[in-house]
């Protein structure tokens, strides 16, 4: 096990270097694999090739800049449809500039004042960061919020992009200990991000055996890489509240299933899963077609949905099982 911090980053990527992604098989994942990373490019990944795969199709980097879609929403052609699109998303652009301060002010005290910044990837408010993401980040916590418990000390997320739900939850909740299970190549962006604009202590797992080094008397963020997450113990870290975003739509049937089979051995008698996927995206998988939902996922837990909500392709849910 590894201590995650500046110092560290390079030896950190060079042993994430040395795991090879274990879902090889998906294709969104084959699209946007990346593994060479460099602590500059870890500086800048929400604007370089380090950010694929962590960034949502319809989120912007800057509200404030709107020569800077990376997805060319805002770009001209001569056609009816062409200008109807410019003029429809430049509007859209517009609102942002009241939209995001607004939404900064109305949960101010939720989002962490970052003395470290990133302004590759954030735009600053009196030193509370937002772009699209934590968009994101708020609506998910406010959808856990009246199921957290002051009890609850131990928490797991699969799939945690680059630590933006880890560090909001840390930022408003006494956490313990905070598991992220994610590829190698995500891992990487997500030890920087963490050890550069968190004081939490981030640890990097190596080995099965490393586990039991982990000390309770401190805030710990975990990094499992996905690969060797089925051969971990933690009974003596019975997780209260099991995470995961978007990637549950994406990796596949038997994947998911393996997951599903790890949250129920070391859920407590009684455990929370906080799942907001597409229900309308279909993957290939080993040549099949595999689809996610939430009844899916809630029947594989013999658990029972208590909240949902659907917005345009997504559903967000808490299953208690």
């Amino acid at each position: 096990m590894i201590k995650v911090e500046k110092g560290s980053i390079t030896r950190v990527l060079s042993i994430l270097k040395n795991f090879k992604s274990s879902v090889s098989v998906s294709r969104t994942w084959q699209e946007n694999k990346n593994d060479n990373f460099s602590i500059n490019q870890l500086r800048d990944f929400y604007k370089n090739e380090s950010g694929k795969g962590l960034i949502e199709k319809n989120i912007k980097i800057f509200p404030y800049k709107l020569n800077q879609n990376i997805h060319g929403s805002l770009k001209f052609t001569y056609s009816t449809r062409g200008i109807l699109s410019f003029l429809y998303n430049t509007f859209k652009y517009c609102l942002n500039y009241i939209y995001f301060p607004l939404l900064v002010l109305l949960h101010f005290n939720k989002l962490p004042r970052q003395e470290r910044q990133i302004k590759g990837m954030y735009f600053y408010f009196f030193g509370k960061p937002f772009n699209g993401n934590i968009k994101k980040y708020i609506f998910q916590y406010k959808f856990l919020f009246p199921y957290l418990d002051k009890d609850m000390k131990n928490f797991l997320e699969v799939g945690g992009g680059y630590g933006g739900m880890c560090e909001l939850i840390f930022h408003n909740f006494d956490v313990e200990n905070y598991f992220i299970i994610d590829i190698p190549e995500t891992l990487c962006v997500t030890s920087y991000y963490l050890s550069h604009v968190t004081d939490l202590n981030v640890l990097l797992i190596e080995n099965e055996g490393d586990i039991e080094e982990i000390s309770n008397k401190k805030k710990n963020v975990i990094l499992i890489p996905a690969n060797i997450y089925k051969n971990l113990d933690l009974e003596n870290f019975k997780i209260d509240f099991f995470i995961n975003s978007n990637s549950f739509a994406e990796i596949g049937e038997d994947f998911i299933k393996r997951y599903m089979e790890f949250f129920v051995k070391y859920s407590k008698k009684s455990s929370f899963f906080l799942s907001f996927n597409q229900t309308e995206r279909s993957e290939l998988h080993q040549n099949k077609q595999s689809i996610y939902s939430l009844d899916w996922a809630s029947a594989e837990l013999n658990g029972q949905i208590f909240k949902r909500f659907k917005k345009d392709e997504s559903e967000a849910g808490i299953i208690k099982f």
